[in-house]
Formats: structure tokens, sequence, C-alpha cells
């Protein structure tokens, strides 16, 4: 059974947080502390791990053999996709970032 989770950056001080969501995606919450985030930053796991077995997120950049893609969530698939519209391959994907911290990655893209 996959793992629900979301991460989201602190409102007061941009560090990342893990946990579950409140449905106005405001506030993580980690052993019942609602933790004030930048909704804007809210991704939720993918059920998928990388090649390094680094847990993958809706906002990720990663290197899938040569190409640099940001993860997505796709609404009519209902499936995390990789922005050139192909799925989350775990036996090749690398995390290099994420769109919020790394947004210069994807300046290199392919």
């Amino acid at each position: 059974m996959q793992q629900i989770k979301f991460r989201g950056k602190r409102s007061n001080s941009g560090d990342w947080i893990y946990g579950g969501i409140t449905t106005d995606k405001k506030f993580i919450v980690d052993r019942m502390t609602f933790i004030p985030v930048d909704p804007d930053t809210v991704g939720q796991f993918t059920g998928i791990c990388d090649i390094a077995n680094r847990e993958i997120y809706e906002g990720d950049i990663v290197r899938d053999v040569d190409w640099i893609n940001t993860v997505t969530y796709n609404h009519k698939q209902a499936a995390f996709l990789l922005d050139d519209g192909c799925g989350i391959d775990e036996n090749t994907c690398e995390v290099l970032g994420t769109i919020f911290d790394n947004p210069e990655l994807l300046e290199k893209k392919q």
C-alpha cells in the first residue's frame, strides 16, 4: 500500500517539512502538530524512490537517463508523470533537486 505523504516549505524558515496535509494545503501535520507552509510548495510523495532510494515528490527535478524533467501529477491519467508525459522509472530516475530550490537545473534541460 502506498504511503500518502506530503512535503512543503515552512512559511517562517523555508525548511522542508514532511507529513500529512490539511485540505487548504496551508499546514503540514506532523505528530499532531500543524506547521504552516507555503501552499505553492506543497507536493505529494509519488510512492516511488529513485536509484539512490530517495523519495520522489511532485515538484522534484529528476534526471531520467539523459533527460532532465520535473515530476507532475496528471489529473486526466490520475498518475504522477514526468513533464514529458512519460512515467517515472525508479530504475533510471535520479532526484537532482526541486523546482523551488534549484530552478537553475531546468535551464540545463535538454
